[in-house]
């Protein structure tokens, strides 16, 4: 801002110039008013000066701090932006890479099958690629190109329930089911006679009684079922072949006393004979064996007395 000047003050007056002192003395006092004002004037505006002053110090220190304050905060900025940086770097890598491990995996569209990757090297166990030709995705099995997936089309589903066969003849002649599935259970059971004959081609169901009846006619009891132990010694003789004609097997236990040598002996077709049990020596000879149905049988022995001979038939 500009100050107020001061006006020079006139000439004092001086008694050595008495002519004019009454002059210089009145013009000296009208001088005092206007200045004193003009001094008044003259420290409002120095006071005014003093407080701009003032504030344009605060207004410099308030810019300095914030200079500073910016200073640091553009410190800031440029170390998160060198950091912002270097993630973005790694992440253009990690990108890259990614880019990179897919592109080994997935080798793209192709007519013919690859015999290397997109970049060159060895394929990857898992690679895919999808054949123009063939139109349908492969798989690289680590020796060898396959389909990576079965197509639909032709196939049966679960809420159709069979309803999408495209024969449902062929489908119960493939599962050998003929016209089971077609007839009602009145229709198809089977005679007893036709069950238990064993040689009718006539396809049907047996009930559970018929099913028993066969299990029982191709399977018999085993030995000691239904079957009781029979003194038949006055029917039998040493030496005497004898055949199983029961139809199920039996068990022949022969006791006595021997001076020799004794044996049991079987046969399948009476001619060829297999000792299954023998003694020797004097003494009491005991020889027991099963005898299949069918078989022959026979004791052999020097000389045994008192022979006890039982069979479980």
């Amino acid at each position: 801002m500009t100050l107020p000047t001061m006006t020079p003050p006139p000439a004092a007056p001086s008694r050595n110039n008495p002519d004019k002192f009454p002059a210089e003395a009145d013009a000296m006092m009208a001088y005092f008013a206007p200045f004193v004002a003009g001094l008044n004037n003259l420290v409002s505006g120095l006071n005014t000066l003093s407080a701009q002053l003032l504030a344009a110090a605060a207004a410099a220190d308030a810019s300095a701090s914030a200079a500073s304050t910016s200073r640091t905060g553009a410190s800031t900025a440029a170390s998160t932006a060198t950091s912002a940086a270097a993630a973005a770097a790694a992440a253009r890598d990690a990108t890259l890479a990614a880019y990179d491990n897919f592109d080994d995996r997935y080798l793209g569209a192709k007519s013919a099958a690859p015999a290397v990757d997109n970049d060159g090297a060895a394929l990857m166990a898992g690679a895919l690629y999808f054949d123009r030709t063939a139109e349908k995705m492969m798989l690289w099995t680590g020796s060898a190109w396959v389909a990576a997936y079965v197509s639909a089309e032709g196939l049966l589903t679960a809420a159709s329930n069979l309803s999408d066969l495209a024969s449902a003849a062929t489908a119960r002649t493939n599962l050998g089911l003929g016209i089971l599935a077609t007839k009602s259970p009145a229709n198809y059971k089977l005679s007893d006679a036709l069950w238990t004959g064993g040689t009718s081609t006539t396809q049907g169901m047996p009930t559970p009684a018929q099913v028993a009846a066969a299990v029982q006619a191709l399977a018999p009891p085993g030995v000691g079922e239904g079957q009781t132990w029979q003194n038949v010694a006055a029917s039998r003789s040493i030496g005497t072949a004898y055949q199983n004609t029961t139809g199920r097997p039996i068990t022949v236990l022969v006791q006595g006393g021997n001076s020799g040598s004794g044996s049991l002996q079987i046969s399948a077709d009476g001619v060829s004979y297999l000792i299954v049990a023998e003694v020797g020596g004097s003494q009491y000879i005991q020889v027991s064996a099963v005898i299949p149905s069918g078989h022959y049988y026979k004791v052999i022995g020097t000389s045994i007395n008192n022979a006890r001979w039982c069979e479980l038939r």
